[in-house]
């Protein structure tokens, strides 16, 4: 589902919303029974070691306002409200579409899918919302992000904060990027484009922007400069988001379509042979405190963990085989075992050769007795393309019974949570702060979904 698709669904709510809650007779209004409606983005105060917990804030794109939760035991600060009269909501714009913090805490900024002024949001009450003399209509934005001591987690500004306090946005209308001064509350430059932006993310040192467009390219704008350099990298298809890596030697770009990520060196400005795909279409990523992981949301209402090191979804991976000899000396190799991201299952697999055919039956302690046999010097792929192999014949042949034996893993299987999944953010848990809590807004089921690293395992929905 597109920006635009979802930007009129949210539109159509928020009307059905308040056409309902007015009942034909003026302002007579139910108070709402749901905390958010149609949450899309979220920041987290950068403040991991805060004894009462930091809050997280989440756009309601459906519904105009903002909602705000401790990270810290998950109480409701500031719920969604239906009453457009409700002078205790947080109100924005139409409908809200980004969100951003600075590194420091002390501000943050809300875009609106709407022409619309860009609005800045006290992160601590009363919650003050200012209209700022910026007009702009379904625009991203990006802020050079905090980063954490991973011995002290304490939170470290970025020298490029300090210098500059610059807050990058897209201009979809007229084909650039917009730099707003937070120091002065103005607009301060603007870099042309190509092509009509999708995302933006400024780098993790913040001299750099990496923009990807609807021509289906990368490139990278020098932040102090306010240039655009000779870098362009051609992803094809329709990017949505980009992401950087904590070391920042990758950068992650999400397809909708097709449904894939795309891995790009950042010191060759070089695309990866990796072909990562997914079943639809992708919407939101986080990368984990520790850079070791990146959490990607999908239409498909799961989350699926992406192991940076590896470059594989869900961690799919197979033990080193073994071979058991059971007749006269034999020696064949089980080699270029192959898994299959996010297919692949926990499983035992045992390949045990058939000498009246000159064959292997292939069997898995879960997928049972495989239909496709193996045949030495021929690459095989089991039924449902969970596993494939090669068998080579060594110097002795192989007799009746002789079998391999491996074991397939999956890290971290897809994880379900709400509909339509969206926005990620990821924050150390402040009861254990060597692991995250990465949470997940459901625009669909109007529901943030909390995802706990420690064990890999949905917390539930808060709706």
């Amino acid at each position: 589902m597109g920006d635009s698709v979802k930007i009129a669904i949210a539109i159509l709510a928020l009307g059905l919303s308040l056409f309902l809650a007015c009942g034909g007779e003026g302002y007579d209004y139910d108070e709402s029974p749901i905390n958010f409606f149609g949450p899309t983005e979220m920041v987290i105060q950068p403040l991991p070691l805060k004894e009462d917990g930091a809050l997280l804030y989440a756009i309601n794109s459906a519904g105009g306002n903002l909602s705000i939760m401790n990270t810290l035991g998950f109480d409701i600060v500031k719920k969604h409200q239906g009453n457009p009269l409700e002078e205790n909501a947080i109100w924005l714009g139409r409908a809200p579409m980004d969100i951003a913090i600075t590194p420091t805490g002390g501000l943050m900024y809300v875009t609106d899918a709407w022409l619309d002024n860009l609005r800045s949001v006290s992160p601590t009450y009363p919650y003050e919302v200012e209209k700022l003399d910026l007009k702009l209509r379904s625009a991203r934005i990006s802020i050079v992000p905090v980063r954490y001591d991973l011995q002290t987690y304490e939170a470290v500004v970025p020298d490029a904060w300090d210098e500059r306090h610059e807050v990058w946005l897209t201009d979809p209308d007229n084909s650039r990027l917009l730099v707003w001064d937070h120091s002065a509350m103005a607009q301060i430059g603007a870099v042309d484009l190509p092509a009509v932006p999708v995302d933006l993310q400024v780098s993790n040192d913040g001299e750099q922007v990496f923009v990807v467009d609807r021509d289906g390219k990368l490139r990278v704008v020098n932040a102090a400069r306010r240039e655009l350099l000779d870098v362009e990298v051609d992803l094809g298809g329709m990017p949505r988001r980009i992401a950087e890596s904590r070391d920042g030697e990758m950068l992650f770009v999400l397809n909708i379509d097709p449904p894939q990520l795309h891995l790009i060196e950042t010191d060759v400005w070089r695309e990866t042979d990796d072909e990562i795909t997914f079943p639809m279409a992708l919407n939101g990523i986080g990368v984990s405190t520790d850079g070791s992981l990146a959490f990607i949301s999908s239409e498909d209402g799961y989350v699926y963990y992406f192991f940076t090191e590896y470059r594989r979804a869900c961690g799919s991976a197979a033990d080193p085989p073994t071979f058991h000899d059971e007749g006269w000396l034999s020696d064949p190799t089980m080699e270029n075992i192959e898994t299959a991201d996010c297919v692949t299952r926990d499983e035992i697999w045992i390949a045990v050769y058939d000498q009246s055919d000159d064959s292997w039956r292939v069997s898995g302690s879960r997928s049972g007795v495989q239909v496709n046999r193996a045949y030495t010097g021929q690459t095989y792929l089991s039924d449902k393309g969970h596993l494939s192999f090669f068998i080579r014949e060594g110097d002795h042949h192989t007799s009746d019974g002789d079998y391999f034996r491996l074991r397939t893993r999956v890290g971290v299987a897809p994880i379900p949570v709400g509909m339509i999944p969206e926005g990620v953010v990821t924050f150390p848990y402040q009861n254990e702060l060597t692991e995250d809590l990465v949470f997940v807004a459901n625009s669909g089921s109007h529901s943030i979904s909390r995802i706990y690293t420690g064990e890999d395992e949905n917390l539930g929905a808060i709706q």
